[in-house]
């Protein structure tokens, strides 16, 4: 990256953070970190970042009360919340206000999660400016792209923010095939194996997930990648 995003990063676990910093230096942020809610609000306050990474479980004020006091103040910048309390981020996943990450997720994922999430905020998709936000994909489901809400019948499933984007890509149009390099360089600027190898994980839950409807199928097509069948078109 030629000018650093300005990342605040917020984790009570010293080990943790000092390790996930030298991570994310490694990836190409600039990293501010902080140790508590607190310190993390008032931080946001006085260097006005890019991007903000919050652990859920923190002293005093909670990476979701962070978030909800970020977003009186700014409405767009990207805030990312690592949790393992399912309780919490499915009310906010759903009403697309805030972006979690399960914490149990691989550093990898997590990286790519950041970087596509940085991505879609830096190329100015925040607000969908590409089109419609609600996709009919058939007649059973219907997919929010600001939201990354999917609805197959009365089913309403949030996905994570990648898989999300994966899925964006892929309705846009759907049936035209797009090569998982492609794919990868568009999310994350990188098409390495690993990330192909990442890319073929959201392709598969993707997938599993589309099963409640049988009008929808993801097909793969040797050496030219993949595209979203409708109504076996």
């Amino acid at each position: 990256m030629d000018c650093k995003p300005k990342l605040l990063y917020a984790e009570d676990n010293r080990l943790t953070a000092k390790e996930m910093t030298e991570i994310l230096e490694e990836e190409g942020y600039e990293v501010v970190t902080t140790y508590s809610g607190d310190e993390a609000w008032e931080t946001f306050e006085r260097i006005s970042p890019d991007l903000v990474l919050l652990d859920f479980r923190m002293p005093g004020l909670n990476g979701l009360e962070v978030f909800e006091r970020i977003r009186q103040v700014d409405a767009e910048i990207p805030v990312l919340i690592l949790s393992s309390y399912n309780e919490y981020c499915v009310p906010s996943l759903k009403s697309g206000t805030a972006d979690f990450i399960r914490k149990e997720a691989d550093i990898e994922e997590i990286c790519a999660r950041i970087a596509a999430v940085w991505q879609r905020h830096a190329s100015g998709k925040t607000n969908d400016s590409a089109g419609e936000t609600v996709l009919r994909l058939s007649e059973l489901t219907t997919f929010r792209t600001d939201s990354f809400t999917l609805r197959i019948g009365p089913n309403i499933i949030p996905l994570t923010g990648a898989l999300g984007e994966v899925l964006v890509l892929l309705c846009r149009p759907p049936r035209q095939c797009r090569a998982a390099t492609d794919i990868c360089r568009q999310l994350w600027h990188n098409d390495s194996k690993s990330k192909i190898t990442l890319l073929q994980n959201y392709i598969s839950q993707l997938r599993k997930l589309l099963t409640a409807d049988p009008a929808l199928h993801i097909v793969s097509l040797y050496n030219k990648g993949y595209y979203l069948q409708i109504n076996g078109e």
